[in-house]
């Protein structure tokens, strides 16, 4: 029985190896297998540089737009309570002194003395007591020597009345100088180098009359519309 049951177990020990040998190949196999490749993430687009710059742009604040269109309303409001533009035109004062420096200071003076035979417009011949009447001083240096002696007049001034042409010849001004010139200078003759003040009234007394008797009539409204517009703003 011993013998017996020796043969029998020989079979049963050889297993073991086989076994042992049949795995040792698989766990190799296993530890030399490659480790799987990771896929590599595809890459973004390129970006236009027009769409980068505006995408970095500034945004305007919601804020702003109601701002921006109240602008124009601003404006015209703001434009309306500025004050009045300093006129760049020469007052009536002004242009009668610059008219006087260049047309008549040359025989009169230039603070009007005279010179020579050519009567002086201050002191004694001061113009507002020769032309109390500022429209006959008017007429008078619109038609000059020889309009009044072509209308038949001998005398000029209210006053004390000169021979015309007696003192020199005195030009008419009435075609070289325009409505607001002639009166200017005038002016200027009997406020600037005189004494006298505007006076609206005095000027207007017996005005368009005295200028019809003589002059031509659009001249006299020339001169009629300019003695309005300074008594509605007297020269200053």
């Amino acid at each position: 029985m011993g013998g017996g049951g020796g043969e029998a177990a020989a079979p049963a020990e050889s297993s073991t190896p086989a076994t042992t040998e049949s795995a040792a190949p698989a766990e190799t196999a296993a530890a030399t297998a490659p480790a799987p490749v990771e896929s590599t993430p595809a890459l973004p687009e390129p970006v236009a540089p027009w769409v980068e710059a505006a995408e970095r742009r500034k945004k305007i604040p919601f804020w702003a737009v109601p701002v921006l269109a109240a602008l124009p309303l601003w404006v015209v409001i703001y434009a309306l309570t500025l004050d009045a533009p300093t006129p760049t035109e020469p007052g009536p004062l002004e242009l009668g002194a610059e008219v006087f420096a260049t047309n008549c200071s040359g025989c009169h003076g230039s603070s009007g003395g005279g010179a020579g035979a050519v009567p002086a417009l201050t002191g004694d011949n001061a113009t507002p007591k020769v032309f109390p009447s500022p429209a006959d001083q008017i007429r008078w240096v619109s038609l000059g020597t020889a309009g009044y002696q072509a209308a038949g007049v001998e005398t000029y001034g209210e006053g004390d009345p000169r021979p015309v042409g007696g003192n020199g010849t005195m030009p008419g001004w009435m075609d070289s100088l325009s409505a607001e010139e002639l009166m200017a200078v005038v002016l200027h003759e009997r406020e600037g180098l005189n004494d006298e003040t505007f006076d609206a009234a005095a000027w207007q007394e017996d005005f368009e009359e005295t200028l019809s008797e003589l002059l031509p009539a659009d001249k006299v409204a020339e001169y009629v519309a300019v003695l309005d517009e300074w008594a509605a703003d007297p020269p200053a």
